[in-house]
């Protein structure tokens, strides 16, 4: 059996969920802007994960986290001055908030489940990540101040939409089959829940559109894929669009990100069957254009876009 990435370990615990008509970009930005700095996640072999910052060139590269422990699912504020990412540093996956040049970090979660996959709210006032806890994984929302945490649903890979009023999540279509995933998108507080992505594509690990209008997703993320492309669907279900044409090489494409100016996305891209080395590639939003973005013998995946404010 290949080794897979932890986001599908993650994704193994949605076999329990039932069928529901009930996941970015999200809370990135209300609308498009300009890129800042790409942030994620590396590891060397037998190290473990740190969160990184570098231009979207690939240049200028600084270790924001530098810690003993795993610090993983960098997500940036939709000012571009804060980042909430999970780590294990108290002894479990908790999630913390630093200011971008990784100063200041600072405990957000304090629970024995697993939380996870932050993701800030369209006018940075809240966040919203998953939570699990030996059960189906919940998606939890709490101020940034610490108050008014509460549950809206369940699923994982939560993702505000950028006006603030949906929720776009990763969830099983059919709890007996522990490879039906699909994207589903509902409001901000539980309701109204409703799947987006056709059951034959498997799709998962979902991000929005700056402008709210489409999702990009990863197909066939499953305990028996290998292989996965990215395509785009407009948040009605309508008008599916096939990014990449990985599968039947190899190569496993997921965790996208759609820049903040509109016209590129950011993915990992397991280059072996093995998943000892994975880099960041970059694609334009109509598929041409695929660049490889840190060309290294490391791991590096889980990455976000800055937007910058003002322009």
């Amino acid at each position: 059996m290949r080794r897979r990435s932890s986001s599908i370990r993650i994704l193994a615990s949605l076999v329990v969920l039932a069928v529901i008509a009930v996941a970015p970009t999200a809370a990135r930005a209300t609308s498009p802007r300009a890129n800042g700095r790409l942030v994620f996640d590396r590891r060397a072999p037998g190290d473990t994960y740190e969160v990184y910052s570098m231009n979207p060139d690939g240049t200028g590269l600084v270790n924001l986290t530098n810690e003993p422990a795993n610090d993983r699912d960098p997500s940036v504020s939709p000012d571009g001055s804060k980042i909430a990412f999970r780590t294990d540093r108290d002894g479990n996956d908790e999630i913390y908030i630093m200011n971008f040049d990784g100063s200041n970090p600072t405990r957000f979660t304090n629970d024995p489940g697993l939380d996870s996959a932050p993701a800030w709210s369209s006018d940075g006032s809240a966040i919203v990540w998953t939570r699990a806890s030996g059960g189906p994984p919940f998606i939890h929302i709490m101020n940034v101040d610490g108050t008014n945490d509460h549950v809206v649903g369940i699923g994982g890979f939560p993702q505000f939409s950028p006006d603030g009023t949906k929720i776009a999540v990763t969830r099983r279509v059919d709890p007996a089959d522990p490879d039906s995933l699909a994207v589903f998108v509902m409001n901000a507080d539980g309701s109204h829940l409703r799947q987006v992505t056709p059951n034959e594509i498997h799709g998962a690990l979902q991000d929005w559109s700056p402008d709210g209008n489409r999702l990009v997703f990863s197909s066939a993320v499953c305990d028996a894929c290998a292989e996965s492309d990215l395509y785009t669907i407009k948040a009605n279900g309508k008008d599916l669009r096939r990014l990449t044409y990985y599968v039947g090489t190899g190569v496993n494409a997921h965790e996208p990100a759609w820049s903040p100016n509109g016209k590129q996305i950011v993915f990992t891209h397991w280059d072996d069957q093995t998943f000892t080395t994975a880099d960041l590639f970059v694609v334009n939003i109509d598929g041409t254009g695929i660049q490889n973005l840190t060309n290294t013998s490391l791991v590096e995946r889980e990455a976000d876009w800055q937007p910058l404010v003002g322009d």
